[in-house]
């Protein structure tokens, strides 16, 4: 809707509750983190890969800097699109959604 009239649309990071995108809904290709989980790419959470039945936790709260989590990645790359949206002479509408954010 925002699009159809008028509107520079974007969207960080998860927005739907599935893999699949609105490319549609967006005047710019839907933008996610990579990787989108800090949980395997950690050595000691590798051995507990087999323990999970191959599902990662809920949240993540590695001894890590916040930089390397998917949420910051996100709310940076929000931050900037939001400085570069308001200084066009368009409207626009940037959603923002976090997987997990929990320290």
């Amino acid at each position: 809707v925002f699009k159809q009239n008028g509107y520079h649309t974007a969207s960080n990071g998860k927005i739907y509750h599935h893999r699949e995108d609105d490319s549609a809904a967006w005047s710019q290709p839907a933008w996610h983190p990579s990787p989108s989980s800090i949980w395997w790419a950690l050595p000691e959470s590798r051995a507990l890969k087999s323990e999970s039945r191959g599902r990662r936790p809920a949240y993540e709260e590695a001894d890590q800097p916040d930089e390397i989590y998917p949420d910051h990645k996100i709310c940076d790359k929000t931050l900037t699109d939001l400085q570069r949206l308001a200084k066009q002479d368009k409207p626009f509408f940037l959603a923002c959604g976090f997987t997990v954010l929990i320290y």
